[in-house]
């Protein structure tokens, strides 16, 4: 090998090694942009629950207070949709540099969705989360007690858009919102089926009064659709991740590897 494509060659991978051993000693917390969000419920001293078997417990606690006694799936759902929406506020985590920078790279130059996190664990690691990180924090949650859920898109990827997801229990599915907290106290039959909403209207503007428009509502319901039940909405991008994840702790070793090889072979071999 010649010694200037030699020595360009393990300069290259010396720097790729340096590069991915930062994930191995820095895993700090990801980036955080903040949205403004109108009357937004948040309780900062929530933040000590940062697992999903912390929220179970935090919310088991609750829900005894009000049900001493025998276990109503629509009571338990409402104690924990309220505790997501006092343990959140609006905003959207990713990925950093530091703490996965093959996600982080591909978030910046192929796809910005790359980054952001979708596992309910590592969304728990903050206090912001977007409308899709929260639900899904809050179904993990559900699928964690046993109850049925289902996610619910609405509006159009260009925008405006929404996720939120419908629970089963009394025979039929209610639809939750731990993002834009509706205010369901304003209409008479609070936590409907979105397909009730879609024929009653009027009800949702009462709901998200002083969360968003009419003009916002009449977009979002114009294309619902419907997860799979019992299903984690975002499969795919979780499994990348944790690929991610994994190459983050097995490049090094095969880049020091190469490297040290190199430095072994022969100048004139």
């Amino acid at each position: 090998m010649k010694p200037f494509f030699r020595y360009a060659l393990l300069t290259l991978v010396f720097l790729l090694f340096i590069c991915s051993s930062i994930g191995l000693f820095n895993r700090g917390r990801g980036f955080i942009s903040k949205f403004k969000s109108k009357n937004e419920y948040f309780d900062p001293r929530l933040s000590h629950i940062n697992s999903i078997d912390k929220l179970i417990v935090y919310s088991d606690s609750l829900y005894v207070l009000k049900e001493p006694s025998g276990f109503d799936t629509a009571v338990y759902v409402n104690t924990l949709s309220d505790l997501i929406k006092w343990r959140f506020r609006k905003g959207l985590a990713t990925y950093t540099f530091q703490n996965n920078w093959i996600a982080f790279v591909m978030g910046k130059y192929i796809w910005a969705h790359f980054s952001a996190i979708v596992k309910p664990e590592d969304i728990l690691q903050y206090n912001e989360g977007l409308c899709s990180q929260q639900t899904m924090v809050f179904m993990e949650a559900l699928k964690r007690k046993g109850i049925d859920y289902r996610s619910v898109g609405l509006g159009y990827y260009e925008g405006p858009g929404h996720f939120l997801c419908e629970v089963r229990y009394k025979g039929g599915w209610h639809l939750y919102d731990v993002t834009l907290e509706p205010q369901w106290q304003n209409v008479a039959l609070q936590n409907k089926s979105m397909s009730y909403y879609k024929e009653n209207v009027n009800d949702l503007y009462l709901a998200y009064d002083s969360r968003i428009s009419k003009d916002v509502v009449d977009k979002l319901i114009q294309r619902i659709v419907y997860g799979e039940v019992n299903k984690f909405p975002a499969a795919n991008m979780l499994m990348i991740h944790k690929f991610t994840f994994l190459l983050i702790w097995i490049l090094p070793f095969v880049l020091g590897y190469v490297f040290v090889k190199l430095i072994r072979t022969p100048k004139n071999k």
